[in-house]
């Protein structure tokens, strides 16, 4: 009888099929299960499996309304999870999978298929079909690419009934829901199958146990994990993801656990992160729904701007990150320098004014962008520090206060701590000499400067947030300028110091933020500069005709 798990582990193991460590262990692992006496791969049950993809059809992108072909790789995972059984009972051995691979490689169309089979195909009656996520509209992804797939199959679209937040079989009557924290039932579930899609990004594990607390009752239930790799070592992701490997891995017996496969594909060499055979390793269905010059795209851009490195490791090259990761390719800032910059030639120019205050001693900053009508931004930088502080500021940081208070790059205040009063008549005097759209501050770090100029209707304050929702989108415009050559600095040696310290932290969803853990890896320049640029981004979407983005719709 045909086997096509059994004929992709031979593949992979005898090296014609470029495949990481990790899937390198999981095929050993199949083949030393072949061996055991009190499990069996069940061939039958492996080809009623297939054999129901091909009754659904992709209905987005290019191959819309084609039927759906598994590739080699996804075989050897349905066909495992579906395929293995027990001796006893003649039930299913897996009760969870852990599926790692990287984005655009299909996880979500048999995520979505293993789903629409727990419902019609799978013998459970009354079967409870979950979607799992945090967020209900996040599970609802996964669980609209079945309903879609569902509605472009005749002889499911008869059977199976599709609602707005149901898919229910009444013959079998079992039912197909996306179900996050934020579901009004998430009390009383009865799970036959839990399709967790994206573990990385939960930060919570309250719905993990509720779900898998939920599925008592059931004789053969499924925890079925798709995800990426993530940026959080101290997720339940994470926590997942080094167990699946010990799991895999022949050196570590006392670990065992024969109830979870395992798949996770990534590379063999990280640093070699232009290697196209390291993207095969990576990528299983590199070619199919994700392209080769795509993947060199996005590899030219890692190269080119530090922080999109972590991007393409984490999203394409299936590799964890952990720690903040340096933000500016210092040679590129470099280049963004233009020494003929000079702000008093911008008077009566429209500009946004980025403030970053200190709390009592430290440095504060001001960041003064003119979004020029050429599609250049240039920016200039005014930083402020207590007189009295200087000399300690040096010893404690490392570097040249005092000479940059005398070359004018940086301006002292009176006394010994932050004077607001004098950084607020500076404010005002640019005010006066520009046509100031916006202030844009740091909503923590408030002070009386921005109370007096709002009361006195001096400027418009905009308060800035400074979490990833609000930095991401500002610093990867910076990024983006930079690449391009549209953002010019005017010289200022306390900036390049920062830039050279600046770092990123990352969210699940890998948006960035500035890294302001450390307390002598000044950064207040950049930090000013991320609420100034954000602040025209914002503007400039306001005012943005709807029918730019859109075009005309012809009725």
């Amino acid at each position: 009888m045909n086997d096509p798990v059994t004929l992709y582990a031979e593949r992979v193991l005898a090296g014609e099929i470029a495949a990481g460590p990790y899937v390198i262990w999981a095929c050993e692992r199949h083949f030393a299960d072949l061996q055991r006496d009190d499990i069996y791969l069940d061939l039958e049950e492996v080809a009623v499996h297939l054999d129901f993809f091909k009754l659904l059809k992709h209905w987005k992108g290019k191959w819309s309304g084609t039927a759906i072909e598994l590739e080699m790789w996804q075989m050897f995972i349905q066909g495992s999870i579906f395929g293995w059984k027990r001796r006893l009972d003649g039930l299913r051995r897996f009760r969870e999978s852990y599926v790692e691979i990287p984005r655009k490689n299909g996880k979500t169309t048999i995520g979505g298929g293993t789903g629409i089979y727990g419902l019609a195909l799978d013998g459970e009656q009354g079967a409870e079909i979950y979607a799992v996520a945090t967020k209900r509209d996040q599970a609802k992804i996964l669980w609209t690419d079945a309903k879609m797939m569902i509605s472009k199959s005749p002889a499911l679209a008869k059977r199976i009934n599709c609602y707005v937040s149901n898919i229910s079989m009444p013959s079998m009557a079992s039912k197909f829901e996306p179900l996050g924290r934020d579901s009004k039932t998430i009390d009383g579930l009865n799970t036959h199958m839990g399709l967790v899609d994206e573990l990385h990004a939960w930060e919570d594990r309250l719905l993990w146990s509720q779900v898998e607390d939920s599925m008592g009752a059931r004789a053969q239930p499924l925890i079925y994990v798709i995800t990426t790799a993530g940026v959080n070592p101290e997720s339940l992701c994470y926590e997942k993801h080094e167990h699946a490997i010990n799991v895999l891995d022949p050196a570590m017996e006392e670990y065992y656990d024969d109830t979870l496969f395992v798949y996770i594909a990534t590379v063999t060499d990280k640093d070699a992160f232009d290697d196209p055979l390291q993207w095969a390793m990576a990528n299983p269905n590199l070619g199919v729904s994700k392209g080769l010059e795509y993947m060199e795209d996005q590899c030219r851009k890692a190269i080119q701007l530090p922080s999109r490195m972590v991007d393409f490791q984490v999203k394409h090259l299936n590799i964890w990150s952990h720690a903040a990761e340096r933000w500016l390719d210092l040679a590129r800032w470099k280049a963004a320098e233009d020494a003929a910059l000079r702000l008093e030639d911008f008077a009566g120019q429209p500009c946004y004014l980025g403030l970053d205050l200190a709390e009592v001693n430290d440095m504060s900053a001001l960041d003064i962008l003119f979004p020029g009508d050429d599609g250049i931004w240039r920016s200039f930088s005014i930083f402020w520090c207590p007189a009295e502080d200087i000399l300690e500021r040096s010893r404690a940081d490392r570097v040249p206060y005092a000479q940059w208070a005398k070359a004018g790059h940086l301006r002292s205040t009176p006394g010994s701590a932050t004077d607001f009063d004098f950084i607020e008549v500076e404010i005002r005097e640019l005010v006066e000499r520009f046509d100031v759209q916006e202030l844009l501050y740091d909503r923590w770090k408030s002070s009386s400067i921005v109370q007096n100029l709002m009361r006195e209707e001096v400027v418009t304050c905009v308060p800035f947030g400074q979490g990833y929702q609000s930095q991401s989108p500002a610093l990867k415009e910076i990024e983006r300028r930079l690449l391009n050559g549209t953002l010019r600095n005017a010289p200022n040696p306390v900036l390049s110091w920062n830039a050279a310290n600046a770092e990123t932290i990352r969210d699940p969803a890998l948006n960035i933020k500035l890294n302001k853990r450390s307390a002598r890896k000044r950064i207040d320049g950049l930090s000013a500069k991320s609420n100034a640029v954000g602040g025209a981004i914002l503007k400039n979407k306001a005012e943005r005709s709807v029918y730019e983005d859109r075009g005309i719709i012809e009725l």
